[in-house]
């Protein structure tokens, strides 16, 4: 059985490490569930999920990956009509991430992906986030930084700079292999052997946020790290 180990390390300056703090400023507010796409597409060409929200005034975070396949011309259906922009793609990897913003609290919403390819194995997870700032991600970050991680068994790390309170977004694609170990400070949203999204909430004064992962037996494919910034200070 392969063996992974996830390290996590908070450092500022050059006095040495610190812990991060967990403050309740900015939250998560929803985890989507898997359901039936329903009768509007072909069963074996999507995948959906049911989000409901405490909240308004939430982003919402769609990650979309399928197995050994394209994510062109994909589609997604929402049943109460956000509409979902476009963060992150990585085409090495058949992984994309997008964000929406609602008005009001969600029940039950319909989140659906349409993909091109029937065949292959089709995976999303949606999430809500209370708390952002009107920019939505930390202003010092373009884009979701992507690393990928190679073809043999090696130590994968990624660092993200943060300048405010972030709700700090882990993806790891694993490529069929067993789940992270998750460090203290960090919760698993899903994990399910091809890819895994975990989330910490890290305060003002963190610095660098070091990622990293290594495994003896399987190679991990790629991490992705997001920042989702509060509204207001830490």
């Amino acid at each position: 059985m392969a063996l992974l180990i996830v390290m996590f390390m908070v450092v500022e300056g050059v006095s040495g490490s610190h812990a991060v703090h967990a403050a309740p400023s900015i939250v998560l507010d929803g985890i989507g569930r898997n359901t039936s796409c329903g009768e509007t597409v072909e069963l074996q060409n999507c995948a959906a999920q049911l989000l409901t929200t405490t909240r308004g005034n939430d982003v919402i975070i769609l990650v979309v990956q399928c197995y050994l396949c394209s994510l062109n011309n994909l589609s997604i259906i929402d049943k109460i009509g956000l509409t979902y922009v476009q963060r992150a793609y990585s085409p090495n990897v058949s992984y994309r991430e997008y964000y929406a913003r609602t008005s009001s609290p969600l029940t039950l919403d319909n989140i659906t992906v349409v993909f091109p390819q029937s065949w292959t194995l089709k995976m999303i997870q949606v999430f809500a986030i209370k708390g952002a700032s009107r920019e939505i991600f930390d202003p010092i970050l373009s884009s979701p930084l992507n690393v990928f991680c190679g073809d043999t068994p090696a130590f994968c790390s990624i660092s993200i700079e943060t300048s405010t309170q972030d709700f700090i977004i882990a993806s790891t694609i694993l490529g069929d292999i067993p789940a992270c170990d998750v460090p203290s400070g960090f919760t698993t949203i899903i994990s399910n052997g091809y890819f895994e999204v975990d989330y910490l909430i890290a305060s003002k004064n963190v610095g660098t946020v070091i990622f990293s992962c290594s495994n003896t037996e399987d190679p991990i494919e790629s991490i992705v790290v997001d920042a989702i910034s509060f509204h207001g200070p830490a």
